[in-house]
């Protein structure tokens, strides 16, 4: 219906179902004249009389829709607690066996009734909240259905002028014009407009009172594409990227079949509220937030009445603090020495390749150089009791300071990574061969010992800003911004002015991927890359998901409910010819540097979460892998965050100023030359502790009451806490930013 809507509108999947063998005559001729008076555009409209209730089945399970509409007999058998559609008169779907689906409608409009089953109208309305219920269990925000018989007409009325006002028309009718851009087209405006519309047309009946929403009634079907979302795709135009002389090998990231919405409207919730949880990640089936923005207040609620992980003191049997390096002993490879984790059973190909790398550090950390191992399920405390050493005894001629641990997490977990990062200096690499290895210990070693680098000595920053998203919103103004211009009401200048480094940026509509991949194409790259923005969320197991997640989404994203391959910059977009030697890469972004197997925060947050683990199994991001083994010169280090990337990163309750001291700490640290493992462990480490300490106190049993937490608080600390841990060091934690040769 473009002809009538303008460009004011992106019409999104529909799939509209009719029932067959409807033992109502009437009721067949009301279905029929419903589906062709409800007119939408990018609609599937499925005709059950056409269709094996088998084949309807498969098509909801195999495609994807934001909308489905279904005109028929509705059935809550109070005896077998049967719920769902009646297709025909031996086939009845249950909201189970319908919406065993990819991706979760936005809303379910059950044009039905329940006459066929019950007579009582109390006991109609408990079938038809039961039903809600059910589809509710799967994820479905929005749900309405009639509580009674209604009548065939009223059906009808009340279908059009909900549909027309839910997309701002001033009514069903071509020639009824577009309402103002103001208009608040909401589904509860909308069902509220059509039940009004159905009572004028049949004063005498009571079909217009037995619709109901279950849901959130501020929620909107369609996004009006506003000037200011419109803004992005027309001056985001690509630069030209320098000729390439080789390519990448290709990747497939699979097809997505929802191909629409310029802007997403669909969470009910401003872009701007303080009280918003947001999450960078977006998804690639859906095109829209990974996780949706959930209420604090909210989010508490639940906590106090369903709290899904046990008790918030079972912190993995550890008690983490931040401890300082031993006295007299300063953070020098000479003084703390240096380790390497085999998992056990490494292969002799993997050891051998990163022997040059093994006696470089040996040679400086003498007698404190360690060739350790990990065993399969060894937790952090076995693992120091295996060593005799415990925590917070740092002793480095037991375990050395500087811990590169090698292999997946699936071999050494995340979680040993976490642990250990609070205490000690811990990177990691993680290569699908030997040569990779070899690459990167072969690349460092070069850059550590040359007369000069390749890099020049700046800073520059990449992040998105993309209309009507708080997500990219709060990392613009609350990360990228003080870290750039720095913070004067805090007295707190610019990082590079205190580092002496210069600087540039693409932020927002300069955010392209065509730019940065000019930054990674230049001539002589960075010494430090800072980016911010979503990273991608593939689902479980999907082809793509380890070649995608965590891939950059960039300003070229048109917006919610629309994003392709050409619209995030992933691993395979970085092609051989790229300059990336020596850089350090500090990715701000969901899934930047890899995915564990299960969620990592509370089942309750996000609706993906009940869905089942993120991952087959815990993996490291392609994205720095592609990085650290680039064959013109590998980059030095990749920090980035596994699992997802939380506003609480930036941004702390009650606090109205940006909260980024360990980000801005470990750029200026990093900067002027100290080892990024031993940043790590200082600023993000010490921050993990930190709130392990606040949170482990505040549940304890013998805490004091003005000591406890409040639900509120006791959330957001939780999240605080587990978004501080997950960010890790991807390379060796003894490498260090040449600032004495660079220029």
């Amino acid at each position: 219906m473009k002809d009538a809507w303008g460009d004011r509108y992106t019409i999104e999947t529909t799939l509209r179902i009719g029932a067959r063998d409807d033992p109502d005559l009437e009721s067949q001729q009301r279905t029929a004249k419903e589906l062709a008076d409800i007119k939408q555009r990018n609609s599937t409209v499925i005709d059950a009389e056409t269709c094996d209730p088998l084949e309807l089945a498969m098509l909801l399970v195999n495609e994807q829709y934001d909308l489905v509409h279904y005109a028929g007999h509705g059935m809550c058998d109070p005896i077998t607690g049967q719920t769902g559609w009646v297709f025909a008169s031996d086939c009845v779907l249950s909201a189970k066996e319908i919406f065993r689906i990819r991706q979760v409608p936005r809303l379910v409009f059950a044009n039905a009734c329940f006459s066929a089953v019950a007579t009582d109208l109390g006991e109609q309305r408990r079938h038809m909240a039961g039903l809600a219920q059910a589809f509710f269990g799967r994820g479905i925000p929005n749900y309405i259905g009639a509580g009674w018989e209604v009548d065939d007409d009223c059906a009808v009325e009340c279908a059009r002028w909900f549909y027309a006002t839910l997309l701002g028309l001033n009514g069903p009718d071509a020639h009824d014009g577009i309402a103002p851009l103001q208009t608040d087209a909401t589904i509860g405006r909308a069902l509220r407009t059509a039940r009004e519309k159905t009572m004028v047309l049949k004063p005498a009946s009571s079909s217009w009172g037995a619709y109901q929403q279950y849901g959130r009634v501020g929620d909107r079907l369609v996004a009006i594409a506003s000037p200011e979302a419109a803004e992005p795709a027309a001056i985001a135009a690509p630069s030209v990227v320098p000729a390439s002389t080789s390519q990448p090998p290709t990747t497939s990231f699979g097809e997505r079949p929802m191909t629409t919405s310029a802007q997403d409207a669909s969470t009910g919730f401003a872009s701007d509220d303080p009280n918003l949880i947001y999450v960078n990640g977006i998804n690639f089936n859906t095109g829209k937030y990974a996780v949706e923005p959930r209420p604090i207040d909210e989010i508490a609620k639940r906590i106090g009445t369903r709290p899904g992980v046990e008790t918030f003191d079972r912190t993995r049997g550890d008690n983490p603090r931040a401890f300082a390096l031993p006295f007299g002993m300063t953070e020098k490879v000479e003084d703390v020495g240096w380790g390497i984790v085999f998992p056990v059973n490494t292969p002799d190909a993997i050891r051998n390749a990163l022997k040059p790398l093994i006696d470089a550090r040996s040679q400086r950390a003498g007698k404190r150089f360690k060739e350790l191992d990990y065993r399969p399920g060894e937790q952090v405390r076995d693992w120091y009791a295996r060593h005799q050493i415990s925590p917070g005894n740092l002793n480095p001629n037991k375990i050395p300071y500087y811990l590169l641990l090698i292999g997946p997490p699936d071999q050494i977990p995340f979680e040993f990574q976490y642990l250990l990062g609070i205490e000690y200096a811990v990177g990691r690499l993680a290569f699908d061969d030997a040569g990779d290895y070899e690459h990167y210990a072969r690349s460092t070693i070069a850059y550590e010992s040359a007369a000069s680098v390749p890099n020049i000595k700046k800073i520059s920053y990449w992040g998105t800003r993309h209309s009507g998203d708080g997500a990219t919103r709060l990392s613009s103004t609350f990360l990228l911004d003080p870290l750039i211009n720095g913070i004067a009401d805090d007295g707190q200048d610019p990082i590079n002015k205190l580092a002496g480094y210069d600087q540039d940026a693409l932020l927002a509509k300069d955010a392209t991927k065509a730019n940065l991949l000019q930054t990674l194409h230049a001539p002589k790259p960075p010494a430090l890359l800072f980016t911010a923005s979503h990273g991608m969320q593939f689902n479980s197991g999907q082809a793509g998901q380890a070649a995608g997640q965590g891939a950059l989404l960039c300003q070229d994203w048109p917006g919610f409910g629309n994003v392709t391959e050409e619209h995030f910059l992933a691993a395979s977009d970085i092609s051989d010819d790229a300059n990336v030697n020596g850089l350090v890469a500090f990715v701000f972004a969901c899934f930047g540097a890899g995915t564990p197997d299960q969620d990592q925060f509370l089942m309750d947050l996000s609706e993906a979460s009940s869905a089942g683990p993120l991952a087959p199994k815990p993996f490291m991001a392609a994205l720095p892998r592609r990085l650290l083994t680039h064959p013109k010169g590998s980059a030095l280090a990749v920090i980035g965050h596994v699992d997802r990337a939380w506003g609480f990163s930036m941004q702390s309750p009650r606090v109205a100023s940006p909260q980024i001291a360990p980000f801005r700490n470990s750029i200026g640290s990093i900067l002027t030359g100290a080892p990024i493992g031993h940043t790590m462990c200082g600023q993000f480490g010490a921050r993990y502790a930190e709130l392990s300490a606040l949170l482990l106190s505040s549940t304890s049993p013998t805490a004091p009451a003005a000591m406890r937490l409040n639900d509120r608080d006791l959330v957001t600390t939780w999240i605080e806490r587990n978004d501080a841990q997950n960010y890790v060091l991807l390379g060796d934690p003894a490498v260090r930013v040449r600032k004495d040769v660079l220029s």
